[in-house]
């Protein structure tokens, strides 16, 4: 388990001198950027209605007894309301003025902290219940929801104003299409749409769909094996091969691919797509239960091979891109 806040009075582990109640461990990155300008690339799309604000909050199960991790508070129009909702909000804002700004104005709420820090490098808590509640920026959609989703302790639920697009691709079915990102995912939340937006809600005025939606914690989780389920899906969609025959002929025999077709009421020439969430549950039990022990070693460390692989392949596009602009800059 990584290192963390707890929600107790004890020692923060990363500095013997600062409680974990306080929470001001989260901004000793702030002295070692002072000198870095805001960047713009992380700005987001502002609500800018108080009334729709306090009707998206009244759509959440945000209570007196909670304890609330802001992401990036902004102006503060989200932080206000959460605050008459609450017992204690945790908001950390990346950028020094508005997190200045954010100080001034709840100042006199002992309630509220506002942690000066970027997200993605602020310690999740190790221990006790809480809930996430955000309009995340769009641009950082993807290692956001990794952080909140994958963390040692996750949170109870999360409450995100998201791209839609984005919010199908984690949701899948029956929003839409299950892909291996909304697969390695729903054993432990449920995702629901609470809200649509008009992009006159916002400023600057989105380009995109952005809808208001829930992911809420399952207790207990579908899976017992977190790491081989991840490694069974990653080995599965990595896999050459476009059907389910090709997909699975290594790690299932083909009486035991033919007993799950119909089971699952799908066929060997069936897309990975075709499979529901239910199905793939079905499909991982079959796969511990029956598959011997040298197929299942084919499984190892598949996750982080498809993660290297992805890797290289952004790395690639990165130079390339990079050597566009170079040499467009040179014409």
């Amino acid at each position: 388990m990584s290192k963390g806040k707890e929600f107790s009075g004890k020692r923060y582990p990363g500095n013997p001198h600062v409680r974990h109640n306080s929470w001001a461990g989260a901004s000793s990155a702030t002295s070692r950027r002072e000198t870095q300008p805001y960047n713009i690339g992380h700005s987001q799309n502002f609500l800018h209605n108080k009334e729709l604000v306090a009707s998206l909050m009244a759509k959440t199960n945000i209570s007196s007894n909670d304890t609330i991790i802001e992401i990036g508070p902004g102006k503060g129009i989200i932080t206000e309301e959460l605050a008459n909702k609450c017992n204690r909000l945790i908001a950390v804002e990346y950028d020094r003025t508005l997190a200045q700004r954010l100080k001034d104005r709840f100042a006199g709420n002992s309630r509220i902290q506002i942690v000066e820090h970027d997200f993605l490098k602020y310690d999740m808590p190790v221990s006790g219940e809480y809930k996430i509640c955000a309009n995340i920026p769009f641009n950082l959609t993807a290692d956001i929801m990794k952080k909140v989703l994958e963390c040692d302790n996750r949170p109870d639920e999360i409450y995100f104003i998201m791209q839609y697009e984005a919010f199908l691709k984690y949701a899948g079915q029956p929003f839409y299409a299950d892909s291996l990102r909304s697969l390695l995912y729903k054993p432990f939340f449920l995702a629901e749409l609470l809200h649509e937006f008009q992009p006159t809600d916002f400023h600057p005025v989105p380009k995109s769909r952005i809808c208001f939606v829930r992911f809420h914690k399952k207790i207990p989780s579908d899976i017992s094996d977190e790491a081989q389920y991840r490694n069974f899906l990653a080995y599965v969609f990595s896999t050459s091969g476009n059907d389910f025959r090709e997909k699975t002929k290594k790690i299932f025999s083909h009486e035991q691919q033919k007993r799950l077709c119909k089971q699952l009421n799908i066929n060997m020439a069936s897309r990975l797509a075709d499979i529901t969430y239910e199905g793939w549950l079905y499909i991982f039990n079959v796969f511990l239960r029956f598959v011997p022990a040298d197929k299942k070693g084919l499984i190892i460390n598949a996750e982080r091979d498809l993660k290297n692989s992805q890797s290289k392949i952004q790395k690639i596009h990165r130079n390339r891109n990079h050597g566009c602009r170079k040499f467009f800059k040179r014409r």
